[in-house]
């Protein structure tokens, strides 16, 4: 089955994911037969990403306070109490970070996991591995469909979404006052699509979406939309 990307994408996801690791791979070291220097060095390791994030973040909100309080130095009413002092930066001492921590952390992560005692429910909860993902239930899948109509040519566009493990999915069209029939079997997420209008009128259609997986029915009909398209 597969499996969500394991390291995430934003600095507030990666902290929690450090975060995480820090607090629990204690309570692994037995089953993983890490020895004392190695936890010692990987809780360090954590540290350094930890104190590096906390620092930048605790140092932006101060810069923030900064900003006002010199607004209120400049701009404030000259009548009431005096400004209250300016903030104060924190300080980091230069020894408690490290180069490379996110490098270093992927070279451990890798480590871990080709030792004996490494299974994937440890990696799971230490957050190396990333979570199965379980596919969409084609009992309630439901694509979503947004159409817009050309200026003329009775031409109109259509994006799919929401499509799951659908390989296709079928347009279908049903004009005012008729029957439901098929524009097409498309691919990828979207199409543009000419209407055989009856003739040189505004054509008023309702249109809806069939996913298709290995050319069969694939979850629900998608809402329908209504467009007008233009001669």
């Amino acid at each position: 089955m597969a499996k969500s990307r394991w390291w995430p994408l934003s600095l507030p996801l990666q902290y929690q994911l450090i975060l995480n690791f820090k607090n629990k791979i204690e309570g692994y070291q037995a089953a993983l037969g890490l020895t004392n220097p190695q936890v010692t060095a990987l809780i360090a390791l954590c540290n350094s990403f930890i104190g590096a994030y906390d620092f930048q973040v605790s140092t932006a909100a101060t810069s923030e306070a900064v900003t006002e309080w010199r607004d209120q130095v400049f701009n404030g009413e000259p009548e009431g109490d005096p400004v209250s002092a300016a903030p104060i930066f924190a300080v980091m001492g230069a020894t408690t970070a490290t180069r490379g921590t996110v490098q270093q952390f992927f070279k451990q992560r890798d480590y871990i996991l080709t030792l004996p005692g490494y299974t994937d429910a440890i990696g799971e909860d230490l957050g190396l591995i990333g979570s199965e993902i379980t596919p969409p239930d084609p009992a309630t899948l439901k694509p979503t469909l947004n159409a817009h109509a050309g200026q003329s040519n009775f031409l109109y566009s259509v994006v799919v979404g929401n499509r799951g493990e659908a390989q296709s999915w079928d347009l279908q069209f049903r004009p005012k006052g008729g029957d439901w029939a098929s524009a097409g079997v498309f691919t990828g997420k979207s199409a543009d699509i000419t209407y055989n209008a009856p003739n040189d009128e505004p054509a008023v259609l309702e249109l809806r979406v069939q996913l298709k997986k290995n050319n069969a029915d694939y979850g629900l009909f998608s809402d329908s939309v209504t467009i007008t398209v233009n001669p």
